[in-house]
């Protein structure tokens, strides 16, 4: 089964990081394919300076929230070893993200996240 694990996703926001300094988010979404039922999400609110990764899995949602995000810290991160912010948290349900992360999600992938949003 392939893997999108920390390493890529870091990898990838590093590469976004690098590129574009206008954006006010950056999401990537996947599905691993063995796992129909299971997607997931990464949005880095560059404003907020908040990464939130959201897995839904039948009907479920499952969230983790990294606070400090900054484009420094990012680019800075060592993605051999996860993520490295300022606070972690996770939990279940809704993940809290803003009303303009929300909206940003809503548009680039209606219904698909909206329990975890």
């Amino acid at each position: 089964m392939n893997q999108y694990g920390s390493f890529d996703q870091i990898r990838d926001l590093q590469q976004f990081a690098r590129s574009n300094t206008s954006c006010a988010f950056f999401a990537i979404t996947w599905r691993i394919r063995p796992l129909p039922n299971q997607r997931s999400l990464v949005i880095w609110d560059l404003n907020r300076q908040r990464l939130v990764r959201i897995h839904i899995d039948d009907g479920h949602a499952r969230w983790e929230r990294w606070t400090g995000a900054t484009r420094r810290a990012v680019i800075a991160d060592d993605p051999g070893d996860g993520y490295d912010y300022a606070s972690y948290t996770n939990g279940s349900g809704p993940a809290g993200l803003s009303r303009a992360a929300r909206t940003f999600v809503h548009s680039n992938a209606r219904g698909v996240f909206d329990i975890g949003l």
